[in-house]
């Protein structure tokens, strides 16, 4: 039988440090944003604050994110987005390489109204978040 964990009094710390992170927040809103190549991408939105863009990996819908979406809204506006292909958003016979799917990531970024986001890729979708500079560079990166 294995034993429980023991927490420590650092560890209870770093759990107190993350509980604000836990509040539940608003419901995210869900809506659709047309490319420039005329695909719909799925995306959805909650909290305020500095942005934070969640790019899934190949293959992955935005929902598996929902915790972070939840958690992190509380104190940051959370963008997940459904990159072609993959969730809800439009399934096109074109545009799965890396410069295109960075140039989604764009086409969400100015559809939003949001000139500068903390951008974090899973997987497949650092490829796209460098894409994405590759095609637009770092000017929008918060310092």
């Amino acid at each position: 039988m294995p034993m429980p964990a023991r927490v420590t009094r650092r560890g209870a710390l770093a759990l107190a440090a993350l509980a604000p992170l836990s509040r539940p927040a608003r419901a995210a809103q869900s809506r659709f944003i047309q490319t420039t190549d005329g695909v719909r991408l799925h995306v959805q939105e909650a909290g305020q604050g500095t942005p934070i863009v969640i790019v899934p990996g190949w293959c992955m819908p935005g929902w598996l994110f929902e915790p972070q979406l939840r958690g992190l809204s509380s104190r940051f506006r959370v963008v997940v987005m459904d990159p072609r292909g993959q969730g809800q958003s439009d399934i096109p016979g074109w545009g799965y390489d890396q410069n295109r799917r960075g140039a989604d990531i764009g086409d969400v970024l100015d559809a939003l109204r949001i000139p500068r986001a903390v951008i974090l890729g899973w997987s497949l979708g650092v490829l796209d978040t460098l894409g994405y500079v590759a095609n637009r560079g770092d000017r929008g990166w918060p310092d």
